[in-house]
């Protein structure tokens, strides 16, 4: 009886071992199909939509108004790219129509979007026809993809409407945008002797309200707080959470809750 009970033992854990593999295998398949359709679609052409090659150079006051002169990425500090990594990400053009799945970086002294094209020969894609992009996989530590926008209402920096992308941080009634320029910022080195070139990013956040945009200084709790109706009884659940309104993940996550709360309401 022990002997058979063992026996049993044995072919139980043969089993869980057996099963255990073939999800395994299952998985790495599922992997391997997803990674296969995501290089077979980098290597498809953008149907439609206007391409140029990479330009790796930038003006230095980032117009070309100071004596034309250019510098390469190579000769400055930093990075122009919002995350130098490509990620998977979904283009859209005008009527919020996919045109599909595709490997893509932003260049944030540029304002474009970089393209794995076929052979992985990295081009511009046209921003005058896609009007929205989303980045899946991103470090974002709301819901893991980023989401870049343009053209939209009332949204005006200097009292001109801003045609660079900028990011849509939340859904919902009251959303956060934020646009980032990144453009050469010029120091004296060695003493003044040389120049020092270094990226700088300036970034600008507005409120989508349903009645306007609002654009926010800075984010603070006296900005945030006074855009918005209806604020009595959230003190206590920001207390609780101990949310810093000029923390911009404690100002998404209240924003998620507030979203929430008045859709609760109605």
């Amino acid at each position: 009886m022990v002997i058979i009970n063992h026996r049993m033992k044995r072919v139980k854990n043969s089993c869980i071992k057996i099963f255990c593999c073939f999800l395994l295998m299952c998985f790495s398949m599922d992997l391997f199909a997803q990674s296969q359709g995501m290089r077979e679609n980098t290597r498809a052409e953008l149907d439609g939509i206007k391409l140029s090659s990479v330009n790796n150079e930038v003006f230095i006051d980032g117009k070309g108004n100071f004596n034309n002169q250019r510098l390469a990425y190579s000769q400055i500090q930093g990075s122009p790219f919002w995350d130098d990594i490509f990620y998977p990400a979904d283009l859209y053009v005008n009527g919020n129509k996919n045109i599909g799945r595709f490997l893509v970086r932003y260049n944030l002294a540029s304002q474009e979007f970089h393209y794995k094209g076929k052979d992985s020969i990295e081009l511009v894609v046209s921003t005058e026809m896609v009007n929205r992009v989303v980045l899946y996989n991103t470090a974002d530590t709301i819901n893991g993809t980023s989401v870049f926008v343009k053209n939209i209402p009332g949204l005006l920096l200097n009292d001109k409407l801003i045609n660079d992308y900028v990011q849509q941080m939340n859904v919902g009634k009251y959303i956060l945008y934020k646009h980032t320029k990144r453009a050469v910022v010029i120091a004296d080195s060695l003493f003044g002797a040389a120049k020092r070139y270094y990226f700088g990013s300036t970034n600008t956040y507005f409120l989508q309200t349903p009645k306007e945009v609002i654009q926010l200084k800075k984010i603070s709790e006296d900005n945030i707080l006074s855009s918005i109706p209806n604020i009595q009884g959230m003190e206590k659940w920001i207390k609780e959470n101990k949310i810093k309104m000029n923390r911009e993940l404690d100002v998404l996550r209240f924003l998620t809750y507030y979203n929430q709360h008045i859709e609760i309401k109605r």
